[in-house]
């Protein structure tokens, strides 16, 4: 097993034999290989979007107007770009076919791009079960992120706050990519 290599970079290995008493066999013949583009896989989580779903969502000047997606939506074609160390006004707007219900939401980013949403800091935001609407909160985005692409998902849980990983509640997922860009640095002398 071969750990740290870079994806989608060729590598190239020759083997000797070290005996015991010090002496060494002939180099093998040089073998190339290239790893694979790496792929991350998220646990599944979805809902049934029967009665209540996620209309749409807004991070700053980004968004994305999803309608009933039948309980998942995956919406990573699109990045949505934000730059870390800024903090992002954030809107989730329900809907429902009836009646509003009371609704819990909470969002998460995969910072360091493991493939989970589990990492101290990428519960990002929270709201218990209310009927308000839209939801609206904060989203900080931290320098210590990775830069690029990163996962976020959005879920929305009728009557309670839902986790990174369920499936089969009433309410909906979305999945998103964020693209973090670096910071802004001002150049300019002040005048």
């Amino acid at each position: 097993t071969l750990n740290g290599l870079t994806e989608l970079t060729t590598y190239e290995f020759e083997v000797q034999s070290l005996c015991p008493d010090g002496s060494t066999s002939a180099w093998s013949n040089t073998i190339q290989f290239t790893t694979p583009q790496f792929v991350l896989v998220y646990c599944n989580s979805s809902g049934n979007s029967a009665q209540e779903w996620i209309q749409s969502i807004q991070i700053g000047q980004s968004g994305n107007n999803s309608g009933n997606s039948g309980g998942y939506g995956n919406f990573t074609s699109t990045p949505l770009n934000l730059y870390k160390g800024q903090t992002y006004p954030l809107s989730i707007q329900p809907a429902w076919s009836g009646t509003a219900r009371s609704e819990g939401y909470s969002v998460w980013i995969d910072y360091n791009v493991n493939g989970s949403f589990g990492d101290a800091g990428e519960q990002v935001f929270t709201q218990t079960a209310t009927t308000v609407n839209p939801v609206t909160g904060t989203i900080a985005i931290p320098l210590s992120a990775l830069t690029g692409p990163v996962r976020m998902r959005v879920s929305m849980k009728n009557n309670a706050v839902p986790t990174s990983c369920e499936t089969g509640f009433a309410g909906e997922v979305e999945d998103y990519t964020l693209n973090l860009l670096d910071p802004i640095v001002d150049v300019d002398a002040p005048s």
